[in-house]
């Protein structure tokens, strides 16, 4: 294979490691930058000799580590200055298992809300859905505010009790 004698494949990874490790790359960065040079140097050999192996490894993994620092370094700036806010994109709405949870909830109140009498229903959609005043409800139902009062703690309170661990 041409390679200098007394370095076995093991040795020259090993050594190739090293010399990335120096560099501060590591793990399956530094794995994929010396299968990158083994790649290259299979590709020159085709077409020319290579009389020390090893060196060749060695300068092709430092331009690739070089390289590839580079091309993090513009990546990183493209964000900070041209990028998108990832803040922005980000997505907020809720887990598919919250929506689930949510409309098994509102469920549950619409079985609550129906229990409730006709006329304290229609109170208290007044009151919390219309916005209505408690004396303008006391007013269209021919009654005191005290009563329209008392329906509507009665109907909130019930419907707490219902939802009591939903």
């Amino acid at each position: 294979m041409g390679r200098a004698v007394g370095h076995s494949l093991p040795d020259t990874i090993r050594h190739l490691k090293h010399v990335l490790r120096r560099r501060g790359v590591r793990g399956t960065d530094s794995e994929d930058l010396i299968q990158d040079a083994f790649d290259r140097l299979a590709r020159y050999r085709r077409t020319k000799q290579v009389d020390n192996e090893q060196g060749f490894l060695v300068r092709t993994v430092i331009n690739l580590s070089i390289d590839a620092m580079r091309k993090r370094r513009r990546l990183d700036q493209h964000l900070e200055t041209d990028g998108p806010d990832l803040a922005s994109i980000a997505d907020e709405s809720p887990l598919q298992d919250e929506v689930f949870a949510a409309r098994e909830r509102l469920s549950r109140l619409e079985e609550g809300f129906s229990a409730l009498d006709p006329v304290t229903r229609a109170m208290l959609r007044a009151r919390r859905v219309d916005g209505m005043a408690i004396a303008q409800i006391a007013a269209r139902h021919g009654c005191s505010v005290s009563t329209v009062e008392k329906r509507l703690a009665k109907a909130v309170l019930f419907l707490t009790d219902w939802m009591e661990g939903w």
